[in-house]
């Protein structure tokens, strides 16, 4: 798996993963071939494109150089960005030997309905990844993990304490600390879409109010 970060030149824009992954694929004549992009996201001033596959990693690579050599823009939209820098990785496999340590900077809790749940548990936590990744995707690219699945995760070693927050006028619980988990239950083919819903999480943070800084996590394999 590869990760390529494609920097421009301009002013921040949004665009919908759906509709991103739809232009950047029809601009570079390879909407064909939308089953090898993993994932596609527009952050600040970079595109972020998680691929699957070298032959299409370089067929993908080709069609930017061309754009360079023949000095066009990325058209997207109503919008034509201008590329500065292309810039590829290797993506890390966190589930490489199925087992990995989760550690949560920072206080972390869960809204179900109108309830706080400020203990950790292996559902709450999948479920919730697994809920906000799909939630951009078409009903195609959206990926399943069940129940049964997420169940059959084991905790090997939980070094988490519960902490109090304050959300406006409101006290609650939540939890801090290091989590041991086993994957070695989970069948091969199904490592791929919890590696994408973890990797989720490593840049988005996990549960209620993470965009406040809530839920931040680092993913140890």
């Amino acid at each position: 798996m590869y990760r390529l970060i494609i920097k421009f030149k301009g002013k921040e824009i949004k665009i919908k993963e759906n509709i991103l992954r739809f232009e950047v694929l029809s601009c570079l004549n390879l909407q064909d071939e939308v089953f090898h992009l993993k994932e596609i996201k527009l952050e600040k001033n970079s595109l972020s494109l998680k691929i699957d596959g070298k032959e299409f990693l370089n067929k993908l690579i080709n069609e930017i150089t061309k754009l360079k050599l023949e000095n066009r823009k990325l058209k997207i939209l109503n919008f034509n960005l201008d590329i500065q820098e292309v810039k590829l990785e290797k993506c890390k496999r966190l589930l490489e030997d199925k087992i990995l340590t989760i550690d949560f900077l920072t206080p972390t809790l869960f809204k179900v309905g109108s309830n706080f749940k400020g203990e950790y548990s292996n559902y709450l936590f999948f479920s919730w990844l697994l809920r906000k990744f799909n939630k951009a995707l078409l009903k195609e690219n959206k990926i399943n993990i069940s129940r049964e699945n997420i169940e059959k995760i084991n905790i090997i070693d939980n070094r988490l304490e519960s902490v109090e927050v304050q959300l406006k006028d409101y006290t609650t619980t939540a939890f801090k600390g290091k989590l041991k988990l086993d994957f070695k239950n989970i069948d091969s083919e199904f490592i791929e879409n919890f590696e994408n819903i973890l990797n989720y999480g490593l840049k988005n943070g996990v549960g209620y109010k993470n965009k406040n800084g809530y839920g931040k996590i680092e993913i140890n394999s």
